[in-house]
């Protein structure tokens, strides 16, 4: 495009397998071959370490820019010789255009804190302000803020905010949040988003008139772009990317001696997925390896003496792992959502909440057995619970449900305490992904709560633990089987 300058608004070396495979380095490189001008620090930019980080900074051909990020020196991460750090001029046709970029601070928690050590992120509405009054009084037509910052319930403050609150900014490039959205502030402040993973590209065409400047925004979806064809140079850098990720995927992580299941194929071909309304040998696995993860980051922290419990939905688990060596892409198949791992403070009145959402729609048949399947339906590590699927179902704003009967929290000598459902204040350190802390798969009472921490994702974590297990046993492959009573139906045909 003409007179064109393409950024981005943060997140974009992580979330997919080619990227956490490369630790964002193939991102950089199929962005400097699409002809990326500038982008900026999104929390996720940092799971893989500072030096991960400035690595890939190295590897750019476009500008990284971060105005509230600094180090303990007070310097701007960022500053060098030939660049400020914060901000960037452009100029097109003779006009100048000033971008800076702006992170949340949410990301001192939404990554690895260790990732983060020696860097300070500045509050992002004073920081706004301070640079954009610079890039003001550099005489400056036109100001992009390019912000990782989002609109979640939770986020304070939200882009939207940002706008509110201050002057001099046209216009407000946004991520974080993935959503969808065009707003315009009183003080004429525009904030774009265009939703995740590229399925959409957001397009800001803005023109220079000689008494007035116009600007159109608008989402081009990923059917309309399509159209305009593909760059070869492109193509040919992810198609030798995707041959070396092949490689990646046959590395062997452990060994199982047992299969560990997610899944029933019946006579007739049928899959039934057990990990939807049971619990399972690989829903067990994947949250004892979440609790494991969890321990690590808490155990240095102030919320290290937090009991600590592990759940995630069945519905995001969806393979099976054999018995033999386990690969990379094995792994991969049973958590193939780039989910995070995410822990945050409930209470036992919210779990007992969560739990009744997430098995509302499953009911005894006149076989007394479980029936119904949900992808909600939690596997845990930490705690058990007992179901009564012939009372009352949970219905947001309207009913608590009694299906859930007793909730224990489970130590590690195996000590079980059960938990009070009216219990508001007992604080419980839950670890789980993302996409339920998103409020996905009806776990909406979870959503807008402060984490405590942000991990890793969800397959790397998973092949990080199988190769503890295949590492501790004694001949080099592990045995791992079922607990079989974490989630228990009381009164089913296979519980009497």
């Amino acid at each position: 495009m003409e007179n064109g300058i393409l950024v981005d608004a943060g997140d974009a070396t992580q979330g997919k397998s080619l990227a956490t495979c490369t630790q964002g380095n193939a991102l950089i490189e199929l962005m400097n071959s699409a002809g990326y001008s500038l982008s900026i620090f999104g929390n996720h930019e940092f799971d893989y370490g500072m030096d991960q980080l400035l690595k890939n900074i190295e590897n750019a051909k476009f500008t990284f820019l971060a105005a509230n990020v600094r180090k303990d020196n007070g310097d701007l991460l960022l500053k060098t010789e030939e660049e400020n750090g914060g901000y960037k001029i452009i100029e097109v046709e003779g006009k100048k255009i000033g971008f800076f970029g702006i992170s949340t601070t949410e990301t001192a928690y939404k990554t690895n804190p260790n990732n983060v050590k020696g860097i300070k992120f500045e509050p992002e509405i004073e920081s706004t302000q301070k640079v954009a009054d610079e890039l003001n009084g550099l005489g400056c037509d036109y100001v992009v803020g390019l912000m990782h910052v989002g609109i979640d319930k939770e986020s304070n403050p939200k882009s939207t905010d940002i706008a509110d609150a201050v002057t001099g900014v046209d216009v407000i490039i946004d991520g974080h949040s993935h959503s969808d959205l065009q707003y315009e502030s009183k003080n004429g402040t525009k904030v774009v988003q265009a939703g995740t993973q590229i399925k959409k590209l957001g397009q800001i065409t803005v023109t220079f008139a000689q008494d007035e400047t116009k600007v159109e925004t608008k989402l081009v979806t990923d059917e309309e772009f399509k159209k305009y064809g593909k760059k070869e140079e492109v193509e040919s850098l992810y198609q030798k990317f995707t041959k070396e990720l092949d490689e990646i995927y046959a590395e062997v992580v452990g060994n199982t001696a047992t299969d560990i299941i997610a899944n029933e194929v019946t006579d007739t071909g049928k899959v039934k997925r057990l990990v939807r309304n049971r619990e399972t040998a690989i829903g067990d696995l994947v949250t004892d390896s979440m609790l494991w993860e969890a321990e690590k980051f808490l155990s240095k922290s102030e919320f290290k003496d937090l009991p600590l419990v592990a759940m995630t939905n069945g519905g995001g688990l969806r393979d099976d792992l054999k018995a033999g060596d386990i690969t990379v892409g094995e792994v991969f198949a049973v958590t193939p959502y780039s989910m995070t791992l995410v822990v945050k403070e409930v209470t036992p009145n919210v779990l007992y909440e969560a739990l009744e959402s997430s098995i509302s729609c499953l009911t005894l048949n006149e076989n007394n057995e479980v029936s119904g399947y949900s992808g909600g339906f939690p596997q845990v590590s930490g705690m058990r619970y007992e179901m009564d699927l012939t009372k009352k179902a949970y219905e947001e704003g309207v009913c608590k449900g009694e299906k859930v009967v007793a909730v224990y929290y489970t130590n590690k000598d195996g000590k079980e305490q059960l938990l009070d459902r009216n219990d508001t204040t007992t604080k419980i350190a839950l670890a789980a992904n993302n996409f339920i802390y998103a409020g996905g798969d009806g776990y909406s009472m979870l959503s807008g709560m402060k984490p405590i921490v942000e991990g890793n994702v969800m397959d790397e974590i998973l092949a990080d633990y199988i190769t503890k297990l295949t590492e501790e046993s004694e001949n080099g492959s592990f045995t791992y089987v079922m607990d079989g009573n974490r989630s228990v139906e009381i009164n089913s045909k296979k519980n009497k």
